[in-house]
Formats: structure tokens, C-alpha cells, sequence
């Protein structure tokens, strides 16, 4: 009966990996991507403060 579950788990553990390598760079890219606009912007408005 342990096995079963051994088998279960490895199953699961392979499929979690299969679908965090198949989400993780289209993420990690719109991340970078959110984060470089959002430290254009934030300059932008530091240097409209500036003037202020």
C-alpha cells in the first residue's frame, strides 16, 4: 500500500515540475517586463518633481 502512494507522489511531484518549467519563463519575462515600466515611470515622475 506505501508504495502506491510513493508511486502517487513521484507522479504528482513530475507533473508540478513539468508545469512550473512550462509557466515559470513566461512569467519571469512579464515580470521584468512590469518592472522595467514601472521604474521608467517612477523615473518620470521623479524628474517631473524635480521641477516642481
Amino acid at each position: 500500500m506505501n508504495w502506491q502512494f510513493a508511486i502517487i507522489a513521484i507522479v504528482i511531484g513530475l507533473i508540478s515540475v513539468l508545469i512550473n518549467s512550462l509557466f515559470s519563463t513566461p512569467l519571469r519575462k512579464a515580470g521584468d517586463y512590469v518592472q522595467s515600466k514601472m521604474g521608467k515611470m517612477t523615473q518620470r515622475l521623479i524628474d517631473i518633481f524635480r521641477w516642481v
